[in-house]
């Protein structure tokens, strides 16, 4: 599945999110929620071929996530990623990232 982040234990002295965090650890409703659209088209062949899980193919992180029917829209397969994160540790830009990657996955796997 490609390289993956090892996870590691954060310093909050150093971080460059620290007052991000220091700013919404305490809400109580710190979490924010956005949906974007991904072209698997490679990875639903691939599944195919195999005979695999769709589902389990695509559902590989820890992040709180919410995955939508595929669908076929002008020749490719596309579908609807719903990704939660808390507001102190992440913002639309790392969710941004994580649908950039998440394409880059799902046209390498399998």
């Amino acid at each position: 599945m490609g390289d993956h982040p090892v996870p590691r234990k954060i310093d909050l002295e150093s971080w460059n999110r620290r007052r991000h965090f220091e700013n919404f650890k305490s809400y109580g409703d710190p979490f924010f929620n956005i949906t974007a659209e991904v072209e698997v088209s490679d990875l639903r062949r691939r599944v195919r071929e195999r005979n695999a899980s769709f589902f389990a193919a695509s559902y590989f992180l820890v992040l709180k996530i919410v995955l939508g029917k595929c669908t076929e829209e002008g020749g490719r397969f596309v579908m609807p990623i719903s990704v939660s994160g808390h507001h102190a540790l992440m913002d639309g830009i790392h969710a941004g990232l994580f649908f950039e990657k998440y394409e880059q996955y799902a046209s390498t796997l399998l």
